[in-house]
C-alpha cells in the first residue's frame, strides 16, 4: 500500500475523519458550524452536454466542468478548517468542528470567510461553456452554529457512513431554504456571537443575509497529511470502508479518473 494510494483514498473521506483515523486519541467535536451549499443550474448543464455532444464526450466534459467548480469550493472549505461531509445531489454538506477550548466567535468568523470565498469562486467559475451556449451555476448557502452528534454507521465489511445529526442540521437546512442564489444566510443566535465583525443584510424570519466581514480572519487550514510509518495495510483497511467499493478498486488499479458514463 503506497502513500499515494492512501492519499487518493483519503480524498473521498471528510478531512476531519481522516485526521481521527490517523490520530484516534483526538476527541470527537460535540459542537461547531454546520453549513449547506446548494447549487442551481446543474439540470440545464447536464442537458446541454447530453444534447450537444456524444455520450462519451458529454460525460468527459461534465466531469471536467465539475472538477473546475468543486476544486476551488473544497479548497475554500479546507482553508478555514472545514470538512465536506457529503455531496448530496447538487449540494455540499460541510462541518466546521470546534476544537476544545477554541472560541466560538473565531470559528464563526472563519466560516463566514470560507462561505464568502466559496461565493467568490462561483462567480469566477460558475459560467460553464457548453455546445448549446454558456450555462450559469449559482449557489446559496445556509449555516448555523450549535451542538451536534457525529456517528459512524455500518460495519467495515459492508461499508461505513459518516453521519452528523441533531437539531443544528435542521436549522442549517432552514437557513438555506430562506436564501436566494448568491446569498449566505445564518440564524440570529449564530450572528449575535459575531455582530461586531459581520456586515448584515436583509432579515428573513429568524435568519439574516450575511453581506461580508469587517476584517477577513487568518486562514486555518488542515495540515498536510503525514502518513509516516502508518502507510500500512491496516490503515488502508480503516480508510476504505468509508468509500464505495467500486471506487476503492478503481484507485487500487492505478486509475485516478473514477468517473464513469
Amino acid at each position: 500500500m503506497t502513500q499515494d494510494l492512501l492519499s487518493a483514498i483519503a480524498a473521498y473521506i471528510p478531512r476531519d475523519r481522516v485526521e481521527r483515523i490517523l490520530r484516534p486519541e483526538l476527541p470527537e467535536a460535540r459542537d461547531g458550524v454546520a453549513l449547506i451549499a446548494d447549487m442551481s443550474g446543474f439540470t440545464p448543464l447536464t442537458e446541454a452536454f447530453a444534447t450537444g455532444l456524444s455520450a462519451d464526450q458529454g460525460a468527459e466534459e461534465l466531469t471536467r466542468a465539475l472538477e473546475t467548480i468543486f476544486t476551488p469550493l473544497v479548497h475554500a472549505i479546507h482553508a478555514y478548517g472545514g470538512s465536506v461531509l457529503k455531496f448530496s445531489g447538487d449540494a455540499l454538506i460541510v462541518v466546521y468542528p470546534r476544537a476544545a477550548h477554541s472560541p466560538r466567535t473565531a470559528l464563526i468568523r472563519r466560516v463566514i470567510a470560507s462561505a464568502l470565498q466559496m461565493q467568490q469562486a462561483m462567480q469566477i467559475h460558475g459560467v460553464v461553456s457548453t455546445p448549446l451556449g454558456p450555462v450559469t451555476l449559482r449557489m446559496k448557502i445556509g449555516f448555523v452554529y450549535g451542538p451536534f452528534r457525529r456517528f459512524t454507521l455500518g460495519l467495515p465489511e459492508f461499508g461505513l457512513e459518516d453521519t452528523l445529526i441533531g437539531a443544528t442540521l435542521d436549522q442549517m437546512a432552514e437557513a438555506e431554504h430562506h436564501a436566494e442564489p448568491g446569498e449566505i444566510l445564518a440564524d440570529h443566535a449564530t450572528l449575535a456571537l459575531v455582530e461586531r465583525d459581520v456586515l448584515l443584510g436583509e432579515e428573513r424570519n429568524e435568519y439574516r443575509v450575511v453581506a461580508g466581514l469587517r476584517r477577513i480572519p487568518q486562514q486555518y487550514p488542515w495540515p498536510p497529511l503525514q502518513w509516516g510509518d502508518t502507510a500500512t495495510e491496516d490503515l488502508a483497511k480503516r480508510l476504505t470502508p468509508y468509500i464505495p467499493a467500486s471506487i476503492a478498486r478503481t484507485l487500487a488499479s492505478g486509475r485516478t479518473q473514477v468517473a464513469e458514463l
